[in-house]
């Protein structure tokens, strides 16, 4: 669905926007719908850096403080846990009557196959992957995969320490994509999932966590 017309027709339970800068989709969303996020009770805004169960019982309790009457809630997160999502799962499958749920992530691959599938995806507000940049790691040996990471460690991080960390995020959402696409594959995107969301911790070994994932695949 297109954001230009998800507010002339009867709203759905649960959305999933995306876009690398969260700031600018939820300010759109704003403008295009005329709510204004954590300006009532009808229309709140929870947003944190990592979503975790707690986070998920809270933003139950948010979609549950109006008892009656339509309620909209907006959840903005860069990175959200396995487990959390599972627990939001079923806030999402089992809202309100009126409640709607807005998400706003970075990229959807880092969301479950079943949490996408319980909300509407909202085009038009992603950058796309590129899955040409970089080598498929699910069709190479475990011997190339070290090999790539290792040549893309010593080319990027010698000029910029952001651009490896930027290449692993690419290589980690085009894996997510495809396992995504694979339904056999639920358990090995989960993870991929949790290792994917320590990229933004900029504290983390953005090296090791590639590696770690191209043993997994």
């Amino acid at each position: 669905m297109e954001i230009e017309k998800l507010f002339a027709e009867q709203l759905a339970h649960a959305y999933i926007f995306y876009k690398s800068d969260l700031s600018t989709v939820l300010a759109e969303v704003e403008k295009k719908s005329g709510f204004c996020f954590g300006g009532n009770q009808s229309a709140m805004l929870y947003e944190v850096e990592t979503f975790g169960i707690e986070d998920s019982r809270a933003v139950t309790e948010l979609g549950n403080l109006q008892s009656e009457g339509e309620s909209y809630v907006a959840i903005v997160a860069r990175s959200i846990g396995a487990e959390a999502q599972h627990a939001l799962l079923k806030t999402v499958e089992e809202p309100r009557r009126g409640v709607h749920y807005f998400i706003f992530v970075e990229n959807p691959e880092m969301l479950l196959p079943t949490l996408r599938s319980r909300a509407i995806l909202v085009q038009k507000m992603s950058e796309e992957v590129n899955t040409s940049k970089h080598p498929d790691f699910l069709s190479i040996s475990l011997a190339e995969r070290f090999a790539y990471i290792e040549k893309i460690a010593k080319s990027l991080k010698k000029d910029d320490p952001n651009a490896f960390r930027d290449a692993a995020i690419e290589i980690f959402d085009v894996v997510m994509m495809k396992l995504r696409d694979n339904a056999g594959d639920g358990k090995k995107l989960s993870r991929i999932l949790e290792l994917r969301n320590f990229l933004n911790d900029r504290g983390s070994s953005a090296k090791q966590l590639l590696e770690t994932m191209a043993m997994q695949l």
